[in-house]
């Protein structure tokens, strides 16, 4: 169950407008109020674009499609807007990629808040939860989106009909259920008429629908259910390390073990050593997980927005410039032996290759390398056999080292609730039933297998993030749905690479969709892209130029390292990497 603290810095327009109980009328009918329930038929037509979920994909594709002339609907079943940067961020979760990828593309003149807070060493200018969740804010108040929401609504199922309609089904889930906060929302005595119970199932008749849950259902991973021997005797804080479950204060000289080596897994870790950790040590399954220092993720996007930036040659010199960098890094703190081994690299026709497995590389690893040098940090590649039991706080790993660890984070990914997909076939990752006015995000998320990422893999459009999905690729659908030969031209096209030498994943399906929509010859798409590929450019140069990041990058590493330095006893090290 979510807390109130984690709604602390939560803006108001994100949240559903309850009345807590303040609507009573005297009578047995509802008086009007913010939350007075609509009949969830009503609320629907059989024109009705519908978009699932109210996180950002989705209020950045309800902002097209309003832009559009056209209404949108939002299905959420929760009592806010905001996903994940709302229910499993911490306090102190940025972003993952660089600032200028993270932005709408309509915001070109906006500045960006890149200066960091000299007071706090671990601050890197990247954006924080609340900035995200403040811009969502602004963003819903703008175009109405919170109008256009239903909460408390689930799908459970869809079906496609006999011209093109969609029969969905859903049920609204009454003001009792999880995704309705007890801090937030009390539950009033007597129970207020709106607020009664659960509006039941229906089916209902749309134009489109499109889900936009992403990948990051968190919650749904099995592993968090302790296995162990012992385990339900271990004494000390067990958390997920998601959602503020564990605030900085609870880290002061704690011993801390984190499992699992992905982004919240890294990000923890930078929690543990600014809440004061006595040691941090990460336990990784297999020395796999690529960590990318955090200038990667702004040279991978500022380069691939040239007009030349697809032609073998410069792809080949980016990706070499990148391997050179992690290398750099990597030597320079002693992460070679984890990130630079068999287990994570390969050579394909001479050039290295990126392997990682179960999700996207960490994009913000700058305090996990640093930390590592000045010996803060221990990665071990190992997992947990079993507790010691009797109350302690002792565990033993499957390679027989013994380590107590006051406070227990699984950090282990989080799983993909593809129920509403039973019976569907996915392709491109977006793409349902063959159809492009039914869609899902699963975007690059939803890894598994053996994968690749170089010089031979084509990324057109590699770390993608969220607000440029949008514009990629919503656009794309709006415009198919326009023109349904667009679509068909979409379905015929062959992958102009070959794609043998990566396992089949919906990751690379992404990439193979932006390959395939680069190639389209319809017009407007040609437009769209353009239009896309020349505002994100000037962003880049105008908003955060690569000089003005490479001198950002290196003071907050420096910063970084004379307060690690200074923790420690050692000499500073100095940003490691060629200007």
């Amino acid at each position: 169950m979510l807390s109130k603290a984690q709604f602390e810095d939560v803006p108001k327009e994100l949240l559903w407008d309850h009345c807590n109980g303040q609507c009573k009328s005297g009578t047995d009918e509802p008086a009007q109020c913010a939350c007075s329930r609509v009949p969830l038929q009503s609320a629907f037509d059989n024109d009705s674009i519908v978009f699932v979920g109210g996180g950002l994909s989705s209020i950045e594709a309800a902002k097209l499609v309003i832009r559009a002339g056209k209404k949108p609907l939002l299905l959420e079943r929760s009592a806010f807007l905001g996903g994940i940067w709302v229910s499993a961020a911490n306090p102190e979760s940025r972003v993952q990629v660089d600032p200028v990828s993270f932005r709408a593309v309509e915001k070109i003149d906006s500045p960006i808040v890149s200066e960091p807070d000299e007071s706090n060493p671990f601050d890197s200018g990247y954006p924080t939860r609340a900035v995200v969740l403040q811009r969502l804010a602004a963003d819903v108040v703008a175009a109405g989106i919170k109008q256009r929401t239903l909460f408390n609504v689930e799908v459970i199922g869809f079906k496609r009909l006999d011209g093109e309609k969609i029969e969905l089904r859903v049920r609204q889930n009454g003001t009792d259920g999880f995704h309705r906060p007890e801090a937030l929302w009390p539950k009033p005595d007597p129970p207020c008429p709106c607020c009664k119970a659960a509006d039941g199932e229906y089916s209902v008749i749309v134009k489109q629908l499109h889900i936009r849950s992403g990948s990051l259902t968190h919650g749904l991973h099995r592993g968090f259910s302790l296995s162990y021997p012992r385990a339900a005797e271990y004494g000390g804080k067990l958390r997920r390390g998601i959602g503020g479950d564990i605030t900085l204060p609870e880290f002061k000289d704690q011993r801390v073990v984190i499992v699992g080596m992905g982004a919240f897994g890294v990000e923890n870790a930078r929690r543990a050593l600014r809440g004061g950790a006595k040691s941090v040590t990460i336990l990784s399954r297999r020395f796999d997980k690529l960590l990318f220092p955090e200038r990667i993720s702004y040279l991978l996007r500022s380069r691939l927005q040239a007009d030349d930036a697809f032609e073998d040659a410069k792809l080949t010199q980016m990706w070499r410039d990148v391997f050179s960098i992690v290398e750099q890094g990597a030597k320079a703190t002693g992460l070679d032996r984890v990130i630079l081994t068999p287990k994570s690299v390969r050579k394909v026709d001479g050039e290295n290759h990126f392997i990682f497995s179960r999700g996207l590389p960490s994009m913000s690893s700058n305090c996990l390398y640093l930390a590592h040098h000045y010996g803060l940090v221990s990665i071990l590649e190992d997992e947990i056999d079993s507790f010691d039991g009797d109350g302690s706080v002792g565990l033993v790993t499957k390679k027989g080292q013994k380590i107590d660890a006051d406070v227990l984070l699984l950090c282990l990914g989080f799983g993909t609730d593809e129920t509403v997909l039973d019976g569907h076939v996915v392709s491109d990752s977006f793409f349902v039933d063959g159809t492009s006015t039914i869609t899902h995000n699963l975007r690059g998320d939803r890894v598994n297998g053996q994968n690749l990422i170089g010089a031979k893999v084509k990324a057109s459009n590699f770390l993608i993030s969220y607000y440029e999905d949008a514009q990629e690729y919503e656009r794309s659908i709006l415009r198919m749905n326009e023109e349904p030969k667009v679509f068909e031209e979409l379905k015929n096209l062959e992958p102009s690479r070959n794609y043998g030498v990566v396992s089949s994943v919906d990751y690379f399906s992404t990439l193979v969709l932006s390959d395939k929509l680069a190639r389209l010859t319809d017009p407007e798409m040609v437009r769209i892209l353009e239009e896309n590929r020349n505002v994100r450019a000037d962003m880049y140069e105008n908003l955060l130029s690569e000089a003005d990041f490479l001198a950002l990058d290196e003071r907050n590493w420096n910063r970084l390292s004379e307060h690690f330095a200074a923790l420690t006893g050692k000499a500073v090290l100095k940003y490691p990497f060629e200007k």
